[in-house]
């Protein structure tokens, strides 16, 4: 707390004593304001990742590119079928263990489909302090056929994105109902691991670092970006919770201004969600991606309805 000069001796009090009224004493100046320390991790997913900066074209601008870096959760899938997942298990695809008394969602008269079930608990240890709920489910589903990718006002009712806070064994599993899309019955149920990773936001990103201009050398740049995420050239799929998206097209932070509200600036990452065939058999358009976005204030209060979809395609 900044201390506060003394106030000055009252004015009648001292004409009534015969002497001179005392200067008034001079403020002490304002403490300059301190700028809230970027939270810093070490992990290994990190220290690899700066070892490979480090050791690229771009060494001299290594510490702006290394400072770029920001932890993500890495979902790993691997096919499965519905009876070896355990009641409240994380999954993509398949059928969701629901709240009783949550309807399925329903886009007109078509079934949304699952993307997504996430046991907050079991991805926990893997995420910064403070950043998510520490249980309780997130469930996504979206209206694979005939919804909207995010780039209209009227597609916030085309997809949901559901938490739940609750003992597990209220949960119950539940079937789609009749009608879900062709597409979406295609789909199959993936269990999940969760690994510590680490990305670069690519030049498409309001994150990239303003002061580097790699236009030149941009080959060398994405196959940096690739290795630092964990993937090979030419890359492969890579679904995760937290971070940098790695985007086909520009920003969404913008759409998700204009429809929901905020700046781009206030928007994040919450989950990314890849073209994956031999995982979930799920491809959006042309090789795409599907990310799901929130304000930090409504992650913060765990107001995940008010997220924002966005999917690209090549």
């Amino acid at each position: 707390m900044p201390r506060l000069p003394l106030p000055a001796a009252p004015l009648l009090l001292l004409m009534a004593c015969g002497q001179d009224p005392a200067p008034e004493p001079t403020p002490a100046p304002a403490a300059a304001p301190v700028a809230p320390a970027a939270p810093v991790f070490d992990t290994p997913a990190r220290q690899r990742a700066v070892e490979l900066i480090e050791a690229s074209p771009f060494t001299e601008q290594a510490a702006v590119i290394a400072g770029a870096l920001a932890p993500h959760v890495t979902l790993q899938p691997r096919r499965t079928t519905m009876d070896a997942l355990p009641m409240g298990a994380s999954r993509l695809a398949g059928q969701p263990d629901l709240p009783p008394g949550l309807p399925w969602p329903m886009f007109g008269d078509e079934p949304m489909a699952l993307l997504a079930q996430i046991d907050l608990a079991a991805v926990n240890e893997q995420v910064p302090p403070d950043t998510l709920p520490e249980t309780g489910w997130l469930y996504l589903f979206w209206a694979v056929e005939t919804g909207g990718w995010g780039y209209e006002a009227k597609d916030t009712a085309s997809f949901t994105l559901h938490y739940h806070q609750g003992p597990v064994d209220e949960l119950v599993r539940t079937a789609p109902p009749d009608g879900l899309p062709e597409m979406a019955q295609a789909f199959e149920p993936c269990a999940l691991s969760f690994e510590p990773g680490v990305a670069l936001p690519q030049w498409l990103d309001l994150r990239y670092p303003k002061e580097l201009d790699l236009q030149e050398n941009l080959d060398a740049m994405y196959e940096l970006w690739l290795r630092v995420t964990g993937l090979e050239p030419p890359g492969g799929s890579l679904h995760h919770l937290l971070g940098h998206p790695q985007l086909v097209q520009g920003d969404p932070r913008g759409k998700a201004a204009t429809f929901r509200g905020g700046e781009p600036d206030d928007w994040n990452l919450l989950l990314q969600l890849d073209t994956d065939e031999p995982g979930p058999n799920w491809m959006w358009g042309d090789v795409g991606t599907v990310y799901v976005y929130v304000q930090d204030a409504d992650l913060a209060q765990g107001r995940f309805d008010q997220a924002w979809l966005v999917a690209q395609g090549h």
